[in-house]
């Protein structure tokens, strides 16, 4: 049963009805026994999120598998399709991209999306390396970077970047440089 206690919260109670008897073999009444298991039900609620979300994580790395076997003489598009969309699985995420070093020196160039409005895509179709971008700056710093909430970014304030990042409804950034062995 559940309960609601006088400040709002539930309480999961187990009730356990036992009989007791005479020596006549009769009921001589019963006795009632009330086990407070709010926390065990709470835990097994957690356990069955944690379980959905692992089992989801253990396809998404399954399909990351399977991608990285298609390096080996396939279309690089398809393999980059795959790899962003096991990321944005893995992530959770709403808006994604892969991006690689550009033709030009110094810049990057968006390789596939997913989730960015079309003029967005566009504007991010090359990178400056030296602009403010998220990207732009996890590369010269070769480290994530994590911006939680885009609008109070004081790197991005006034960029075009910001803008962009308004019109496809991106709240918070993550970029992550992905470097070769060999340092590019």
């Amino acid at each position: 049963d559940v309960w609601e206690r006088a400040d709002g919260s539930r309480q999961h109670l187990r009730w356990q009805v036992m009989p007791w008897w005479t020596d006549a073999a009769s009921v001589g009444g019963i006795t009632i026994t009330v086990e407070d298991i709010t926390r065990l039900v709470a835990t097994q609620t957690a356990l069955q999120w944690h379980e959905r979300d692992l089992s989801a994580e253990i396809d998404a790395l399954q399909a990351l598998q399977s991608a990285s076997r298609l390096l080996v003489g396939n279309e690089p598009g398809a393999i980059y399709r795959t790899i962003l969309d096991v990321a944005v699985s893995l992530m959770h995420a709403d808006c994604a991209s892969i991006q690689m070093l550009g033709p030009r020196p110094g810049t990057l160039a968006l390789v596939d999306s997913r989730g960015f409005h079309p003029a967005s895509a566009r504007f991010w179709q090359t990178v400056d390396l030296n602009s403010e971008s998220t990207c732009g700056r996890a590369l010269q710093s070769s480290e994530r970077l994590i911006v939680e909430d885009v609008d109070v970014d004081q790197d991005l304030a006034g960029s075009a970047d910001l803008d962009e990042y308004r019109r496809s409804g991106i709240r918070a950034v993550q970029s992550t440089p992905l470097i070769s062995r060999a340092g590019v």
